[in-house]
């Protein structure tokens, strides 16, 4: 857990001492950092500005001091740039600007020359579509995740929702329902076509002929009523055309 989240929102440290312990409490994680509250958040809640300015300012010597370039910052420059970031950023967190620091000093966003302000900012800028891109791929996860979940209510390989799926269609009372299978189609016409699918004629054959009839039901019926949708095909016809 961060420790954003490990303390109240107006309790961030106040001393040198403790920004140093604090800082060294940060994540380099991002999946961790993403959900960290912003600036503006902190600042919205009572956090004094100069409490976040020193802070991001020691990260930011912190990072210059790892460094050997010609053009490192020079005295008090960190404390402008840290100004300046909350003006211009205040969607960053606290964990925001340690990360991408802590990567742009490793040559993540490329070849280091220099330390100040327009390095930094082109940090920001990278980092910030890192973030975007692990925020899009997260949810297309959760959605993916959450198709999957759909999709297991229908598995035809799950005997139990099958049989309660095919049980309320047939109750639809006085309506058309979704034909049974009969034995004809499992020990006559079914098992040639259970021949032609590869599939050996007995238990797996059944299991084929009930699997067909569900996905013709979810094609042709209406999943709620039981009743054919218009453009419906007759069960025959579906499975010949699936050849």
């Amino acid at each position: 857990m961060h420790p954003m989240s490990q303390q109240p929102l107006l309790n961030l440290p106040k001393t040198i001492d403790e920004i140093n312990a604090f800082i060294s409490l940060l994540s380099n994680r991002i999946s961790e950092v993403v959900s960290t509250p912003p600036i503006q958040q902190l600042l919205n809640q009572g956090q004094k500005k100069g409490i976040l300015e020193a802070i991001i300012s020691l990260l930011i010597i912190k990072a210059s001091h790892s460094l050997s370039v010609s053009g490192n910052l020079k005295q008090g420059q960190a404390d402008q740039i840290a100004k300046q970031i909350i003006a211009d950023y205040p969607l960053l967190s606290i964990e925001d600007i340690n990360l991408l620091l802590s990567n742009g000093i490793k040559g993540k966003y490329g070849e280091i020359y220099r330390m100040d302000i327009s390095v930094i900012y082109s940090w920001i800028r990278s980092y910030e579509e890192e973030k975007a891109e692990y925020i899009e791929e997260k949810r297309l996860l959760n959605e993916k995740k959450q198709v999957d979940i759909k999709d297991i209510a229908y598995d035809p390989l799950n005997d139990a929702i099958i049989n309660d799926f095919l049980d309320k269609l047939a109750s639809a009372g006085g309506m058309r329902k979704v034909p049974k299978v009969t034995k004809e189609e499992l020990y006559d016409d079914g098992k040639m076509k259970a021949k032609s699918a590869g599939i050996k004629f007995g238990s797996q054959h059944d299991n084929w002929i009930r699997d067909m009839k569900i996905l013709w039901a979810k094609d042709n019926t209406d999943l709620y009523t039981g009743r054919l949708i218009p453009g419906a095909i007759d069960f025959e016809t579906w499975l010949e055309n699936r050849k």
